[in-house]
């Protein structure tokens, strides 16, 4: 790996990788480098190639199936050559105005959590972090609320390590706004979402908690997994979402109260009511936004039913 500090272009180099001298694959780190995690995008195949080959079953001097040597295969060739290709490193002046901003997401396979260093007009990658999701099942909001919980931990490692700058705010985003109401209520019954939320609340005091669209998430690349090809390519990977230099934020949804969720016991599939109080809201737009949003959220944890549009669901209770 090759790192000048006095260059804007740093090279962002790999280990290198012996060839298997017989037929068995050995997966083996060899050194990997991974200089502030510009590659995390990349290393994370490895990790979810590891964890496939525990669920598998496979022990060391087993073969891999084809589908894993393939996976494995691609992954070595893109390290190999990582040495020669550069990604871009701009510094910052202590004494400009400088923003932090977190963005945090997970999958059912991974989570993990990217920072930039915003300032004069700029917005560049600090660093990354990226984790398999445990063996243990974990509903999706949870794997998200533990990546939150990474983007804290990660927004305050930050602001210790770089103590001689003097960040104007910190910015934590996630993509699911079930998450952002367990942070913000706190009453979960849940101990894994209590706990997290507990050490959430105390590390982002002075910290702004908000959503941001799945598809204007950069944190989106850690769990998808990319090639050398793609990363080179992803340019929100490196600079952020193009709205992060400016006032135009994306807008907030309507709060959701998750907890207001009630599932049948009988049958945990099937809602059997929603208790949204519509006294609550001064306006039928707002009415229908926050039904909406709740349907979508039941969606994407998998319930499975069949949800009439939002108007037509109070139209029926009217």
């Amino acid at each position: 790996m090759g790192y000048d500090s006095r260059s804007v272009d740093n090279q962002v180099g790999g280990a290198r990788y012996h060839q298997p001298n017989n037929e068995k694959t050995t997966l083996t780190s060899q050194q990997t480098l991974r200089p502030i995690g510009t590659i995390s995008p990349i290393l994370i195949n490895g990790k979810l190639i590891m964890q496939e080959c525990w669920q598998q079953k496979v022990v060391w001097d087993d073969l891999l199936t084809p589908a894993l040597q393939e996976k494995w295969q691609g992954l070595v060739k893109d390290l190999s050559i990582l040495e020669s290709v550069k990604f871009p490193r701009n510094t910052v002046n202590e004494k400009e105005t400088i923003k932090l901003h977190v963005f945090c997401n997970a999958s059912g396979k991974a989570y993990g959590t990217v920072a930039y260093l915003v300032s004069n007009g700029q917005a560049n990658l600090l660093t990354s972090k990226a984790r398999v999701a445990p063996l243990k099942k974990r509903s999706l909001p949870q794997l998200e609320l533990t990546a939150l919980l990474l983007g804290t931990r990660l927004a305050q490692n930050l602001i210790k390590a770089l103590s001689n700058i003097h960040f104007k705010e910190t910015v934590i985003w996630l993509d699911n706004e079930a998450v952002l109401q367990w942070v913000k209520n706190n009453n979960s019954k849940n101990p894994y979402v209590s706990n997290h939320v507990k050490e959430i609340r105390e590390l982002s005091a002075g910290y702004k908690l908000r959503y941001v669209p799945t598809k204007e998430n950069p944190a989106d690349h850690l769990f998808r997994g990319l090639t050398l090809q793609q990363l080179t390519k992803a340019e929100m990977w490196f600079n952020g979402p193009q709205w992060l230099v400016s006032d135009q934020w994306p807008k907030q949804k309507p709060q959701v109260i998750v907890t207001n969720v009630i599932i049948s016991s009988e049958n945990p599939e099937l809602p059997r009511t929603l208790v949204i109080d519509p006294n609550r809201y001064s306006e039928l737009n707002k009415l229908i936004g926050v039904t909406q949003v709740v349907f979508e959220f039941l969606k994407k944890i998998g319930i499975k039913h069949k949800f009439p549009s939002a108007l037509r669901y109070w139209v029926k209770r009217a």
